[in-house]
């Protein structure tokens, strides 16, 4: 199984990021991170061409990218079981799992260029429904960057874009009749996302009742639609001061350097950029719904963490947003 450094040494600058640090609990929660996973994962397959889209996923959600990856260190022990040979009852290790999805993805990918369409549509749709299911390591980039090579392989083969639709509906149909939990909200709110149908998700969301355990597993996938539509109250239902939190102390937990890493000192600033970003958005949606007094914890805080001038900006603009300028003026005195 290849090591985590030695691909970041065969990647982009930007892949550093994705080797960064981990968030190993509650991996179907931080859809951001699975975003911003593949987005580092599509600059690694397609190279000079994908950077741009790679720059601004990164802009919207680098900590969180960050945020997954030492999870990959923390599993690149793991291997496939051994399988059983019945002519001489040894085993034999069986082939890299990891290795064998990714060259049939790249393989994809190199068809897709070379006008290979009905070929390539065969490739990803193998990866999404059987070869990145079987390997943890590809919970980002199966709901991210596989979708989006599908959707861009659609501009010139509209088969492509039916297999989404069809996928999506199933993972729809599954999800309703409370099959999947949250995999398969996530799966549901990634396809209408690259369907360019993210009103489907919220329309779909509304649609359950507010005790609903299905509700309960859509929540985050909706939470920045939430926030965009400044429906604070349900934003702040779907994800509560105590998630939000303790989210952002493990994010800007301190955590062991990347081998290797040219850049530690940009790294460290996407994280901190992107921490506060995040954290300044769950701010806006707490004194959007009323919450000050956490709203106000929250912002201490941030500043404890990153009081520079563009941090308190950042902040001020969120709080402005939520119809609370007065957010991060001292508390008044008893």
């Amino acid at each position: 199984m290849p090591r985590v450094d030695a691909v970041v040494n065969k990647t982009t600058t930007a892949l550093v990021v994705v080797a960064a640090v981990a968030i190993s609990a509650a991996w179907y929660e931080l859809q951001d991170a699975r975003k911003a996973r593949a987005a580092l994962a599509e600059a690694n397959a397609a190279g000079d061409g994908l950077r741009g889209q790679l720059e601004e996923e990164r802009k919207k959600s680098a900590a969180a990218v960050a945020g997954n990856a030492i999870f990959l260190k923390e599993i690149q022990s793991l291997k496939a079981k051994a399988a059983s040979n019945p002519a001489d009852g040894t085993t034999a290790p069986t082939p890299n799992i990891h290795d064998a999805v990714q060259a049939r993805f790249n393989r994809a990918q190199q068809m897709a260029r070379n006008g290979q369409y009905e070929e390539a549509l065969k490739e990803f749709l193998w990866c999404y429904d059987e070869g990145m299911p079987s390997d943890i390591r590809f919970v980002g980039v199966r709901d991210s960057f596989l979708l989006s090579a599908i959707a861009n392989l659609g501009a010139n083969y509209p088969p492509a874009i039916e297999a989404l639709k069809a996928r999506r509906d199933q993972a729809a149909a599954s999800f309703m009749s409370g099959i999947g939990g949250n995999p398969v909200a996530m799966d549901f709110s990634a396809l209408n996302k690259v369907l360019g149908d993210d009103r489907q998700t919220l329309e779909v969301y509304d649609q359950l009742p507010p005790n609903d355990s299905r509700r309960n597993a859509m929540a985050l996938t909706v939470y920045d639609q939430l926030l965009t539509a400044q429906r604070y109250a349900d934003a702040a239902q779907a994800k509560p001061y105590p998630q939000m939190i303790s989210r952002f102390e493990l994010t800007i937990q301190d955590r062991p350097a990347i081998a290797n890493s040219t850049r530690p000192e940009t790294l460290q600033a996407l994280l901190r950029q992107s921490a506060v970003e995040t954290a300044a958005k769950d701010i806006e949606t707490l004194a959007g719904a009323g919450d000050l007094a956490d709203a106000r914890l929250f912002t201490q805080r941030v500043l404890a963490y990153d009081a520079s001038a563009s941090t308190m900006a950042r902040l001020q603009a969120h709080a402005n947003r939520a119809g609370h300028p007065e957010l991060l003026a001292s508390p008044p005195q008893p």
